[in-house]
């Protein structure tokens, strides 16, 4: 359920029981990358952790299940500020996607995310 901001605190406000995040299922993944990939030859999902949560398990998963197709799973090994830089980094990439250069727009990407972070 989508709440607001001030609802969401509100909420925690009114209760002693504060919320749970859960990882996406593997199922939410896949219909993500089959919906992108109506759209683009290659899907590069850069993740929350996970050494934090169940969120990469669950993305490798939906990645096997479509075969055949160009999906990479990264591994952000961080989480708010240092995930969304590396999301940034990767979207900044002037090189558009294509079919010729899709190994190179994911070198490229992990060059950024290996700078920015020392992994990927």
């Amino acid at each position: 359920q989508d709440l607001t901001p001030a609802e969401f605190y509100a909420r925690c406000a009114a209760t002693p029981v504060l919320p749970e995040t859960a990882a996406p299922s593997p199922g939410a993944f896949e219909a993500a990358f089959r919906g992108a990939l109506d759209e683009a030859d290659a899907v590069v999902c850069i993740n929350l952790s996970s050494g934090l949560s169940a969120t990469m398990a669950s993305a490798q998963n939906a990645a096997r299940a479509v075969p055949g197709r160009d999906i990479r799973v990264i591994d952000s090994r961080s989480v708010t500020w240092g995930l969304g830089s590396q999301v940034v980094a990767a979207a900044r990439d002037p090189n558009p996607i294509t079919r010729r250069h899709q190994a190179e727009r994911y070198q490229i990407a992990r060059r950024s995310i290996r700078r920015l972070t020392g992994f990927g």
